[in-house]
């Protein structure tokens, strides 16, 4: 067997000590004389044991196969492996959401506290968490009720998103068709507001979609609209009032004529979009451009005589100027998005006015819905 240094030393001790006989003996063994009776001299392996009077060892704590200080072969985890001490998931230390680590259980964690970015409390910020997403969202309010201010989403209640927001809006279809149930404003369709509901109105205020006296089979003159939203004909010529005799009526006149007003037909979509509308000298004019884009960017001249323009309709006289001589000029705009937008009425030595349908007033002031944006000069 291997002995260590200090046992090398004590052997050669005891071989010393012992009796001459024993050291020449075939007991003898590594200087240690074995009697059978107890070995005298016997000598310890390298440790703090103790030797007792027969010669034998006890307490030995020396080093052991492990090369630890306690004599055995085993440490805090059952192995000769060094503990560390570190906490793990399992030490039983808690983790901590917001210190920039994303831990079990946690979906994200950017280590502060603003509940407005991408994470908040350690989850991912999403449509419904009652915090408002910066730069994301408009709104969130937790909850799936789309009639109160804030919708799908997480976007403000808004005209035209789709929502019926309560106590606020009448309707909301979602789209800009004013011929329908929903008016582009979210209030309920009605006769006297100015557009005609398709299959449930035939007129509505100054707007006759594309009906006309001449559409209806009468020489010409114009069209009003009863308060049921009904057109009357009365001011139509029925064959009875023509031009002077000797007079025939100008061609210019596509609508006809009722006396010696000249009816210039523009109802229907683009009729006159673009056009140059000079009114036949000694003639008054009645301009009618109730169709969408129906005299949009027309160019209408009243160089002697008076002029009346009847606007209604998408863009129906958008930018279209009318110039008037000697005589009153007046433009009537009804209902519809961009109906007089940009319109400019030239007046001359007489008066002339705008009068818009919405608000009903007579006014040359833009206004806020952009129903009659004009520009009078010398009016």
């Amino acid at each position: 067997m291997r002995i260590g240094r200090t046992a090398r030393t004590l052997v050669v001790v005891a071989w010393l000590a012992a009796p001459t006989s024993c050291r020449n003996s075939d007991a003898c063994k590594f200087g240690i004389c074995d009697t059978g009776a107890g070995s005298v001299g016997e000598v310890p392996d390298e440790g703090t044991g103790t030797e007792t009077s027969s010669g034998s060892l006890t307490g030995g704590s020396g080093p052991d196969d492990d090369g630890d200080a306690t004599g055995d072969d085993d440490d805090a985890t059952g192995d000769d492996s060094v503990d560390t001490g570190t906490p793990t998931s399992t030490t039983g230390v808690p983790t901590a959401c917001g210190d920039g680590v994303v831990d079990p259980g946690e979906e994200c964690d950017d280590a502060n506290s603003t509940s407005t970015d991408a994470c908040i409390d350690c989850r991912n910020a999403v449509c419904g968490d009652a915090f408002v997403h910066a730069g994301v969202e408009e709104c969130d309010d937790a909850n799936a009720d789309d009639t109160d201010g804030c919708v799908a989403d997480c976007k403000l209640a808004t005209c035209g998103d789709g929502f019926v927001q309560a106590g606020v809006e009448a309707c909301d279809d979602a789209n800009e068709d004013n011929a329908d149930g929903c008016l582009d404003t979210c209030a309920a369709a009605a006769c006297g507001d100015g557009f005609v509901h398709e299959g449930v109105e035939a007129c509505d205020g100054v707007d006759f979609g594309t009906a006309s006296c001449h559409g209806l089979g009468q020489p010409g003159g114009a069209l009003a609209c009863g308060e049921t939203c009904t057109i009357v004909t009365d001011g139509c010529v029925c064959g009875t009032d023509q031009p002077p005799t000797g007079t025939e009526c100008p061609a210019e006149c596509t609508g006809g004529c009722v006396g010696t007003t000249c009816i210039i037909d523009c109802a229907s979509i683009g009729a006159c979009e673009g056009a140059a509308i000079v009114c036949p000298s000694g003639w008054d004019c009645l301009v009618h451009c109730q169709a969408n884009s129906g005299c949009r960017n027309a160019t209408i001249a009243c160089v002697e005589t008076s002029c009346d323009v009847v606007c209604a309709g998408v863009n129906a006289c958008q930018n279209a100027v009318t110039t008037c001589g000697s005589g009153l000029c007046n433009v009537s705009c009804g209902n519809g998005p961009g109906v007089c937008s940009g319109l400019e009425l030239v007046c001359g030595p007489n008066a002339g006015s705008v009068f818009c349908a919405s608000p009903q007033t007579e006014t040359v002031t833009p206004l806020p819905d952009g129903q009659c944006s004009c520009t009078a000069v010398g009016c």
